[in-house]
């Protein structure tokens, strides 16, 4: 466990960057920020995907000076295509030798060649020309029967006004037996079986951040590690291979002390897939008090993201901003109360 002093903990913030791409494509950054300071205390990097060798997700970690400072974690939940394009440029301008990479248990060397993308030397080899002879990269899974090293980064954060808040990244998928079962016994997968998926923890509440992880591993997760999730990113674009979700999470989270979660979806439009499915997100709404996608109808900019923010002492839920494609699917009403439109949304009207 590290301990950090920060002047004080309630300006600290959360901001979690949802990307899609249409008609595939997706990339989440998510960064602890220190505002007294202005500095990064944690930052995290969830798959990475380029279009036309234009990568969106630049141009935020230039803004909080990840360009010099570099990330902490970079999670490459599964090799697939969408979840896996422009890694090269990433690697290479953004991590450090300190920069930590979690790649799920079973990316084996017949999972890379089946994978086009080239980036297999990054996290198979250590190269004596460049940095990432350095760079820790960590195979990771998760078992309910066996302790495995499944918490990552574990910093504790205080300041001199007695309050203090835990930071930490655990693995929810896979499980070390379902991946056996499908590389080795069965000796047929799809990669989504493969797929990670992570608990972001901070202070009281977490943020789970999804892959495209499926219904058979979804429902081997504890129930006790969803009590506190307050944000989801929807895993697999809210396909029907992934819809337990919803239930889950109503059976498990006590809406009345963390009130309903933020659930983002990014899209995959590829033969005869078009996801997000809308009777997948129709069962989020149970759960959600907002549903948000990274497109809209329109596809102007082929391109949209989230920015949904969190102070986290004393937790409040700042209203997401949309860049653009990003687009409303669902938002409860509050009683009494008519949403204003921010400037995007005026200027689709």
């Amino acid at each position: 466990m590290m301990y950090v002093d920060v002047r004080n903990i309630k300006e600290i913030e959360i901001h979690i960057y949802v990307l899609g791409y249409y008609p595939i494509g997706e990339s989440i950054f998510a960064v602890v920020w220190d505002k007294a300071d202005k500095r990064v205390l944690k930052s995290v990097l969830f798959d990475c995907y380029e279009q036309k060798g234009t990568n969106k997700i630049f141009s935020l970690l230039n803004k909080y000076g990840l360009n010099d400072c570099k990330l902490d974690f970079v999670v490459w939940t599964h090799p697939d295509e969408d979840h896996s394009v422009g890694f090269e440029k990433l690697l290479t301008d953004y991590t450090s030798p300190r920069t930590i990479a979690l790649l799920p248990e079973g990316v084996t060397k017949k999972v890379f060649d089946l994978s086009w993308f080239g980036i297999k030397r990054y996290f198979t080899v250590r190269r004596k020309d460049n940095l990432f002879k350095h760079l820790i990269v960590e195979r990771v899974s998760c078992s309910n029967n066996r302790t495995y090293p499944d918490e990552y980064g574990a910093t504790r954060y205080k300041d001199g006004l007695g309050d203090d808040l835990k930071f930490s990244l655990e693995i929810a998928t896979p499980f070390s037996y379902q991946v056996f079962q499908k590389t080795e016994v069965n000796k047929s997968f799809i990669k989504n079986d493969l797929s990670l998926s992570i608990l972001l923890r901070f202070g009281e509440h977490c943020f789970y951040f999804g892959g495209d992880t499926t219904n058979q591993s979804l429902s081997e997760v504890e129930a006790s590690r969803w009590q506190d999730v307050v944000f989801v990113k929807i895993p697999h674009h809210a396909s029907k291979s992934s819809d337990k979700l919803p239930r889950i999470l109503e059976d498990n989270i006590d809406f009345k002390s963390n009130g309903r979660i933020t659930a983002v979806s990014t899209s995959f439009e590829q033969g005869t897939s078009h996801l997000p499915e809308e009777d997948v997100l129709e069962k989020y709404k149970t759960v959600s008090d907002s549903i948000l996608l990274t497109q809209d109808n329109i596809h102007a900019n082929n391109y949209g993201i989230w920015d949904c923010k969190y102070a986290v002492k004393p937790f409040v839920r700042l209203s997401p901003q949309p860049v653009g494609d990003a687009s409303e699917w669902f938002i409860r009403p509050v009683r009494g109360k008519k949403k204003a439109l921010n400037k995007d949304d005026r200027a689709r009207l």
